[in-house]
C-alpha cells in the first residue's frame, strides 16, 4: 500500500494523512461500514470466517441427519383409471322415456369431471374408512393378521404425546369433539388426491399413508368404491321392478282384450267378419244380378203382353168350322208350369227354412200359377157351330202364358228386392260389428305394442341390474394401485440440501454480524475508516515470518515489512528537518496493543532499515521485559540493558552493544531473565535512561510493552519524539485502540499513525487483479 507522495514543489517526503471517516454509533455505524467497504471485501468476509460456516454446516448437517432419522415416512400409492365410451354416456336409463330408447352423446370432458365429482365425495371416503376401519386410516397401518407386534419406543413417546396434547385441547375447548370415523374421514381428505389432465381421458387416484400397505389399500379401496358408486349412479333404482309389474299388468289387459275379440265373434257365429262381409258382398251382387235379368225379362214379357193384345184385338172372335177343343193345348202347358213350381218349392223347403225369402216368393208363384189354372178350368167349354178363331184363342193362350210369366217375373223382382234389403240390413249390422271389432282389435294392438316396449325396457332393465351385479362398467382401472417401498417424505436430499442451505446462511449471516458487531480490525478498509490516526499501511501473513531462522533475516526477507519501513523512516526524518535543531538524536516508539501483535518484529525491521539503508547510526532499546524478542535475537539475556541503566547500575557504554553493523547498537531490556523487579524502576527513571541513550545516536527505536500488559508503556511512550502503533487483524478492539490514541493526543508524542500486523491475504483480490 503506497502512503508516501513527493509534493512538486518540495523534494522532501510527506506522509499523506488519511483522515478517519467518524462513523455515527449504534445501528447506523454497523450500516455505514457496511456500505463504505468495497464489493471485495465484502465477499472475503464470509471467507474470513470460514470456521464458523463450517461449525454452521456441520451443525445444520447433524441437525438434518437427525431430522431424517425422526420424521415420518410417507408413502405414495398411484391408480390410474381410463374412461371409455359406455352406456353410462350413450344412452338414457329405461325409465328416463316412455319410447324407444334414445342415443344421448355427452362429452367426454362432462363424463371425467362428473367422475371426478363422484371421486371427490365424502360417500366415497367413508365407503373406505368403512372398509379399512377408522382406526387403521388413523394409525397409518392395516391391521395384522398374525400376533401383534409390539410398537417401537418412538411410537410409543409420539402416542402417548398425541394423547396429551388432544386431551389438553380437548379440555380447552379449542377443538370440537369429533368421533375416530370422522377423523379419518378428515384425514383421508388431505391424503387422497385426483389429477385429470386436459384433452386426456385418464384420472389419477393419489393416496399416501405412512406405510406402503396402507397407501396401496387406500387407493384400491377408493378405486372400488368409486367404480360401484359410479356403476350405481348411473342407472335409476327399481326400474327392473317398474317394468316387470308393468309388463304383468300390459300383458293382462291384452289377454282380456283377445277374449273380448273372441266372445264378439262366438257371438256372431262367424271365424272372421271380413268373411261374412265377403259372402254378403257375393250374394248382393247375385240378388242385384237376377234382380236386373228379371227386370230385363220383365219388361220384355210386358212389350210382348202389349204386342199380342194389339194382335188380339185385330183377330175375329169366331169362325165357322168343326168343333174344336179350345182349351187342350193351354191347358196342358199350365198343368207344366204348376208341376215344375211344385218341385221348386219341395226342393227350396228342404234346403231354406220358412222364413227364406227365395222359399216365399217360389211359393207365391205356385200360388198364382194354380190360381190362373182354377180359372181356366171354370171358363172352359165347347162351341159346336161356332168355331172360335184359332188364331185368336192362340194368341189369347199365349197372352194368358205370358201375363202369368208377367207375374211370375214381378214376384221374382219383388224377391229379389226384399232379398236386396234383408241383406242390406246385414251388412248395415256387419259393418257396426266391424267398428266394434276394429275397436277392440285397435285396443289389442296398442296393449301388445305397450307389451312389446314394456318387455324390452324390461330386458333392458335386467341387463343394467346383471351389468351392476358383474361389475360391469365403462372405467377401465388399467394401472392398479401401486406398492412402492420408497417414502415420498422426507425428501432426504432435499431435506440435507435445506438444513444445509439454513446453515450456510446461518454462518453467512453470523460471520457478517461478527465481522460488524466483533470491534476489531480485519482489513485495511475498515482500518481506515475506524481509526482515529492515519493507517500506515498493512503486513500480511508471511510465511518467511514463519521459518525456522533467527528474526533479523526473516525481517529482512519480508517486503511488505520493509516497505512500510521505508515509508516511516522518511517521515520521521522529514519532521525531524523542519523542528528547531535538536541537541539530541530522534527517538521513535513502536508499541502493540497485545502482545504478539508484531511490536518487537516492526522496531527491529525499522532499525535494520535505518541503519543499513539509511545509514543512520541507530540503537534498538527493549523496552518490553515481557517479551524479550530482540534480547533472545541479539543474544543480550544477562548482559545488562535498560533496567540496569535506569537504576544507574551501569552507564552507556556497558549496555550499549553493537550489532551485526557498526550503525546499529542495541540494548536490551536487563540482565535478569526473571519479572520478579518489574516494578522497582519507574517509568520516569526509564524515560531519563531512552533520553541519556538518545543523546548518543541519531536515531533510538525503542520496542515498548503493549499496552494490555503494562501500566507503564503508556507514561513511557508519551516521552518519545514519535510512535507507531501496531495493531493485529482480527484481534485487537477498534474501541480499546481509538482510546489509547485519543490520550496520547494530549502528550508531546507524535502519533505517525497505526500499522495493521497479520492481515489475512485477499485471494480475491489476487485472482481479479485488484489493488
Amino acid at each position: 500500500m503506497k502512503l508516501i507522495e513527493r509534493s512538486e514543489n518540495s523534494n522532501k517526503t510527506e506522509m499523506t494523512r488519511r483522515e478517519p471517516k467518524r462513523a455515527a454509533s449504534g445501528a447506523g455505524s454497523k450500516i455505514g461500514q457496511l456500505n463504505s467497504l468495497p464489493l471485495v471485501s465484502l465477499i472475503e468476509i464470509p471467507w474470513a470466517r470460514k470456521g464458523t460456516i463450517l461449525a454452521c454446516l456441520l451443525v445444520s448437517g447433524i441437525l438434518g441427519w437427525a431430522a431424517i432419522m425422526v420424521w415420518p415416512r410417507t408413502y405414495v400409492s398411484h391408480a390410474e383409471l381410463l374412461f371409455q365410451v359406455g352406456r353410462e354416456s350413450v344412452a338414457l336409463d329405461p325409465s328416463a322415456t316412455t319410447g324407444q330408447t334414445m342415443v344421448l352423446q355427452r362429452s367426454q370432458e362432462e363424463d371425467i369431471n362428473s367422475a371426478l365429482q363422484i371421486l371427490q365425495s365424502r360417500r366415497v371416503l367413508e365407503l373406505v374408512v368403512d372398509e379399512l376401519g377408522a382406526d387403521s386410516i388413523m394409525d397409518g397401518t392395516l391391521p395384522s393378521s398374525g400376533p401383534p407386534i409390539s410398537e417401537s419406543t418412538l411410537k410409543r413417546v409420539r402416542s402417548i404425546v398425541r394423547n396429551m396434547v388432544d386431551s389438553v385441547v380437548a379440555v380447552t375447548g379449542l377443538r370440537d369433539d369429533l368421533s375416530n370415523r370422522e377423523l379419518a374421514v378428515m384425514e383421508l381428505v388431505g391424503s387422497v388426491e385426483f389429477e385429470a389432465p386436459k384433452k386426456s381421458s385418464v384420472v389419477t387416484v393419489e393416496a399416501t399413508s405412512k406405510t406402503p400397505e396402507m397407501a396401496q389399500a387406500i387407493a384400491e379401496s377408493v378405486v372400488k368404491n368409486f367404480q360401484a358408486l359410479h356403476r350405481e349412479s348411473t342407472r335409476t333404482h327399481g326400474s327392473l321392478g317398474f317394468f316387470s309389474s308393468q309388463t304383468e299388468i300390459a300383458t293382462k289387459r291384452l289377454e282380456e282384450a283377445q277374449e273380448r275379440k273372441r266372445q264378439f265373434l262366438s257371438d256372431r257365429k262367424a271365424v272372421s267378419l271380413e268373411a261374412k262381409h265377403e259372402v254378403l258382398k257375393q250374394q248382393i251382387a247375385a240378388i242385384e244380378l237376377d234382380s236386373l235379368i228379371a227386370k230385363r225379362d220383365l219388361e220384355q214379357a210386358e212389350a210382348k203382353s202389349r204386342q199380342l193384345e194389339t194382335e188380339i184385338s185385330n183377330q175375329e172372335d169366331v169362325t165357322l168350322g168343326a168343333e174344336q177343343n179350345t182349351a187342350g193345348t193351354t191347358w196342358a202347358a199350365l198343368r207344366q208350369r204348376v208341376n215344375e213350381l211344385e218341385l221348386r218349392e219341395v226342393k227350396e223347403a228342404v234346403m231354406y227354412n220358412d222364413g227364406n225369402p227365395k222359399l216365399k216368393a217360389t211359393r207365391q208363384e205356385l200360388e198364382g200359377a194354380r190360381q190362373i189354372m182354377a180359372d181356366f178350368q171354370a171358363n172352359d167349354q165347347r162351341d159346336t157351330n161356332l168355331v172360335a178363331n184359332p188364331l185368336k184363342q192362340k194368341l189369347q193362350e199365349e197372352l194368358k202364358l205370358n201375363d202369368s210369366n208377367i207375374a211370375g217375373l214381378r214376384a221374382a223382382i219383388d224377391l229379389r228386392e226384399s232379398q236386396l234389403l234383408q241383406l242390406k240390413t246385414e251388412v248395415d249390422g256387419l259393418l257396426d260389428d266391424t267398428n266394434k271389432l276394429a275397436e277392440i282389435e285397435m285396443d289389442i294392438a296398442q296393449f301388445s305394442e305397450s307389451l312389446r316396449t314394456l318387455r324390452s325396457k324390461q330386458e333392458e332393465a335386467r341387463v343394467i341390474e346383471e351389468m351392476q351385479v358383474g361389475g360391469v362398467t365403462s372405467v377401465n382401472q388399467f394401472q392398479p394401485a401401486t406398492f412402492v417401498e420408497r417414502p415420498i417424505s422426507p425428501n432426504k436430499k432435499l431435506l440435507m440440501a435445506g438444513f444445509l442451505l439454513m446453515g450456510l446462511t446461518l454462518g453467512v449471516g453470523l460471520t457478517y454480524y461478527r465481522e460488524f458487531n466483533s470491534g476489531t480490525f480485519r482489513s485495511a478498509e475498515l482500518a481506515g475508516q475506524q481509526l482515529v490516526s492515519p493507517l500506515l499501511g498493512e503486513i500480511h501473513e508471511q510465511s518467511v515470518l514463519r521459518q525456522r531462522t533467527s528474526l533479523l533475516d526473516r525481517v529482512r526477507s519480508s517486503s511488505e515489512l520493509l516497505n512500510i519501513c521505508q515509508l516511516i523512516l522518511p517521515e520521521v526524518v522529514a519532521r525531524s528537518s523542519d523542528e528547531i535543531p535538536r541537541t539530541n538524536g530522534i527517538s521513535l516508539g513502536v508499541i502493540g496493543m497485545d502482545r504478539g501483535d508484531g511490536a518487537s518484529t516492526l522496531a527491529l525491521a525499522l532499525a535494520s532499515v535505518s541503519s543499513e539503508e539509511l545509514q543512520m547510526p541507530t540503537t534498538l532499546v527493549e523496552a518490553d521485559r515481557t517479551g524479550r524478542t530482540i534480547s533472545v535475537e541479539f543474544g543480550l539475556n544477562g548482559v545488562p540493558g535498560l533496567v540496569e541503566l535506569a537504576q544507574g547500575k551501569t552507564d552507556l557504554s556497558g549496555c550499549i552493544q553493537a550489532a551485526c553493523r557498526q550503525s546499529l547498537s542495541v540494548v536490551g531490556n536487563s540482565a535478569s531473565a526473571r519479572n520478579n523487579d518489574r516494578n522497582s524502576v519507574t517509568p520516569e527513571e526509564l524515560a531519563v535512561a531512552l533520553r541519556n541513550i538518545q543523546q548518543a545516536t541519531d536515531l533510538t527505536i525503542v520496542d515498548l510493552p503493549s499496552v494490555s500488559s503494562l501500566d507503564k508503556a503508556i507514561v513511557l511512550a508519551q516521552r518519545l519524539d514519535y510512535l507507531v502503533v501496531v495493531i493485529q487483524s482480527g484481534k485487537t478492539q477498534i474501541d480499546a485502540v481509538n482510546r489509547y490514541l485519543r490520550g496520547l493526543q494530549n502528550s508531546d508524542v507524535a502519533v505517525l499513525g497505526v500499522v495493521l500486523n497479520k492481515a489475512k491475504r485477499s485471494w480475491l483480490k489476487n485472482v481479479l487483479k485488484v489493488r
